[in-house]
């Protein structure tokens, strides 16, 4: 893994991987795509995710870089890792789900589903929550596999879509269970609708909350729930909203409530899931311009690695 500009210079992609076009991706690698769209109905920032989670990137690789002789080590894990010079990992760019023909889901819907069938795992960087359903049935029709939604975030958002925004993202729960996939949500916190928490029962949701999840523990009770839904699906499709961090931390979003996931608790989390069969990972929520500390970017990114490292690294043990 090399980089041959200091952060401030140079393209910003992903880790500094090579950039490619979908249609001339190279097959069986991480591909990581942006999805630059706003959430209709709520403030602004989300668009301007993917290009903030790329530059924490290049931030961390760059400082990374110096002491990159040899296996590096986690020191509070101890976790071994030897990186490859070129990593199984390519960087096509922002998908447009407003550009062309269609509506926005269905486009994504369908880059989505090009991207699986080239890719070893898709991974989005978003942009609103809402467009993890369209992404998700994009991958599962690709596949040709019974996929999970496995969601880490602090709401719910079950609500009916309005007929004016389908893309919704009170709503985004909703319309994955319209795609009749199992889905479990971890890290539900602070006050949420009732008419939610009764419709997440209704419609067998397996829901934990953060106050349940940090008592039981929260690496083994994202595995258990993780082998759970691998019960009935063969993948798992891993989202993760950035807004189930204490607001002390992600500042920005319209929803700062006290009491959500410490940093190193989300990592855990993450880390957790890394060996499971993932067929795609989103991160979504985060915006740089509501930001000005600009944690919430570089902790998305960080999220990310830690699933991705064990397909981004040539050679892993344990301490």
């Amino acid at each position: 893994m090399k980089v041959a500009q200091p952060a401030f210079a140079g393209i910003a992609t992903f880790l500094r991987a090579p950039q490619r076009p979908l249609h001339a991706m190279p097959a069986y690698v991480v591909a990581v795509a942006g999805v630059t769209l706003d959430g209709s109905g709520e403030p602004g920032g989300p668009a301007d995710g993917p290009r903030g989670i790329r530059e924490a990137s290049v931030s961390f690789l760059a400082a990374l870089l110096p002491s990159m002789r040899g296996t590096l080590v986690d020191v509070d894990t101890g976790r071994r890792v030897e990186f490859t010079a070129e990593p199984p990992l390519v960087d096509i760019g922002n998908l447009d789900p407003l550009g062309g023909p269609g509506t926005p889901g269905e486009r994504l819907r369908g880059d989505a589903a090009e991207l699986a069938r080239r890719a070893q795992l898709p991974v989005f960087l978003g942009g609103t929550r809402a467009i993890s359903a369209p992404l998700l049935d994009g991958v599962a029709g690709a596949t040709g596999q019974r996929l999970a939604l496995l969601r880490v975030s602090s709401t719910l958002d079950l609500a009916e879509p309005p007929v004016t925004r389908p893309l919704a993202p009170e709503a985004s729960l909703r319309a994955a269970l319209e795609l009749q996939v199992p889905v479990a949500c971890l890290g539900v916190h602070g006050w949420q609708p009732v008419v939610d928490w009764t419709t997440a029962e209704r419609r067998g949701v397996r829901v934990v909350t953060l106050a349940d999840w940090r008592r039981a523990g929260f690496g083994g009770t994202t595995r258990a729930v993780a082998e759970e839904l691998l019960g009935t699906a063969e993948r798992l499709y891993v989202s993760i909203d950035i807004r189930v961090t204490d607001g002390a931390f992600v500042a920005g979003r319209n929803r700062v409530v006290s009491d959500g996931l410490l940093p190193a608790e989300l990592l855990e989390v993450c880390e957790s899931l890394a060996t499971f069969p993932l067929a795609a990972v989103d991160v979504v929520e985060v915006a740089p311009l509501l930001d000005g500390t600009r944690r919430a970017e570089h902790l998305a990114f960080r999220a990310l690695l830690a699933l991705l490292l064990p397909r981004l690294s040539g050679k892993e043990t344990g301490g």
